[in-house]
């Protein structure tokens, strides 16, 4: 009753041999193969993981590395830039003050030669007096004198008007 026409007879006699145990066998087979595979490669994982993690920290170690002397490099410009500023800086206040130290030196030279003038006239001045001096003092003392004289003949006929 439980025999199939389609098999043979070899396959009739052993029930393990049935296209459904066979199929069944062949699922399990796989099954084993694939766990077997995913323990090989768990296993892989497991040992790579040391590896994949060294890597991991040496690519972050080198981010943070270059980051840093990325940073470090920027800086450097910075203070690069600033030094050329400065030396600039120092170039300019340096013509300045030299144009300054000309400045003054022409100034003390000219008022050295103005002192030495001065002193000059007034040693000539005072060693011999000259006439002219005289008479304009003398011219002077006479025109004061005379306008003394000329306000009282004013005040008199000023009097003698309103008295008339």
């Amino acid at each position: 009753d439980n025999e199939n026409p389609e098999l043979g007879d070899s396959q009739q006699s052993n029930p393990q041999n049935t296209p459904t145990t066979r199929r069944a066998r062949t699922n399990v087979t796989q099954s084993k193969d694939a766990a077997a595979a995913t323990e090989s490669t768990n296993e892989e994982q497991q040992e790579a993981t040391p590896d994949e993690e060294l890597l991991t920290t040496q690519a972050r170690f080198q981010e943070d590395v270059d980051d840093k002397v990325k940073s470090i490099q920027q800086q450097g410009q910075n203070l690069e830039q600033q030094i050329l500023d400065a030396e600039r800086e120092t170039d300019q206040l340096h013509d300045e003050l030299k144009r300054l130290d000309d400045v003054w030196a022409e100034k003390v030279a000219a008022l050295t030669e103005a002192t030495a003038q001065t002193v000059a006239n007034r040693s000539e001045s005072t060693d011999a007096p000259d006439k002219s001096d005289t008479d304009k003092d003398q011219r002077a003392g006479r025109s004061r004198q005379n306008v003394i004289s000329l306000a009282a003949r004013i005040r008199a006929l000023q009097r003698k008007s309103v008295e008339s």
